[in-house]
């Protein structure tokens, strides 16, 4: 008896671990007007981001210019000093050297790739959306943003960049009938 209340408890605390834990996905702009700001942000995320993380945090970290969102630089956990050396050193690998950037392409993918409810989307960029063809050049401003995606949203002004943060939350009718509902059982 004492046996199966082990094995189900167990297997419980894991349960849960596995839904506590938090993923948050990290874009970096590194299109050419970045230049300046990049070794700024490389140091924010080492200095300051990463090791404010609770440990067992999922990350995904992303470059982005033009049009491209590239595959993760390093995508897992954040679980021992090994892995955070490797996230720091992918992070410090990056050069600003893409040729211009569609920060709505990063807004997009967010939108595109909100899963579970609590996941977080950092955006670090100097707001310059740039086209291809130069005909549509404008800095982002905070409201444009908070039009791109909605009020889970905060903004970080870091001299000439900005930390955006966007967390996926369930929409207020359904937090509503949630509620009612738990209050009426």
């Amino acid at each position: 008896m004492k046996k199966c209340f082990l094995i189900i408890s167990i297997y419980l605390s894991l349960c849960l671990s596995v839904f506590a834990s938090t993923k948050i996905s990290i874009f970096i702009d590194i299109s050419g007007s970045m230049y300046n700001s990049l070794p700024q942000i490389q140091e924010y995320l080492n200095n300051e981001y990463i090791p404010a993380l609770e440990t067992d945090t999922e990350v995904n970290i992303y470059k982005f210019y033009g049009k491209l969102i590239t595959p993760p630089i390093y995508a897992g956990n954040l679980k021992n000093e090994t892995n955070v050396r490797w996230a720091k050193k992918r992070i410090n690998a990056l050069k600003a050297n893409g040729p211009w950037t569609n920060i709505n392409a990063v807004f997009e993918y967010i939108k595109e790739n909100c899963i579970n409810y609590g996941d977080k989307f950092i955006v670090l960029t100097d707001c310059n959306n740039e086209t291809e063809d130069g005909n549509n050049n404008y800095k982002f401003t905070d409201s444009m943003i908070k039009d791109k995606l909605d009020a889970n949203i905060s903004i970080l002004p870091k001299g000439n960049w900005k930390v955006i943060e966007y967390t996926y939350e369930k929409p207020a009718i359904e937090k509503t009938q949630l509620n009612n509902e738990n209050e009426s059982a």
